[in-house]
């Protein structure tokens, strides 16, 4: 794992909610970072919160830590997109399932046979 202020980030936990404050939707991540020594940092779109057992502060933008830790968002958010959990890729892959099957189902009930002749296969492939 990575460290952030000199800890090192044992836990990270991220997740979008929508808000509808400027009028439309937005899609904004929130979450946080559990560090090693008992420290948190709370992630509200972009305020950065620094949590230990005696007081409460705002990590800067243009720091180190800041930086790190927009770069651990970034990573994460490439990794949501490409596993298509934002968007609809579950019609997708049904689509592609109902396909495989009704082709399974035209070449069952196709008279083609390659017993007789090996050059079928050149038939069905067309």
């Amino acid at each position: 794992m990575s460290t952030i202020l000199n800890r090192k980030v044992i836990k990270r936990e991220f997740y979008y909610l929508v808000s509808y404050r400027t009028g439309s939707q937005k899609y904004i991540v929130h979450g946080s970072l559990y560090l090693g020594d008992g420290t948190s940092i709370l992630i509200n779109g972009n305020k950065f919160i620094l949590l230990t057992e005696k007081r409460k502060g705002v990590i800067l933008k243009g720091t180190k830590a800041y930086n790190k830790i927009k770069r651990m968002i970034r990573i994460w958010q490439n990794r949501y997109r490409t596993w298509n959990l934002f968007s609809d890729g579950v019609g997708y892959w049904r689509s592609r399932a109902i396909d495989g099957q009704h082709n399974c189902n035209l070449f069952r009930h196709s008279n083609i046979s390659f017993k007789e002749n090996k050059s079928n296969f050149l038939i069905l492939a067309s």
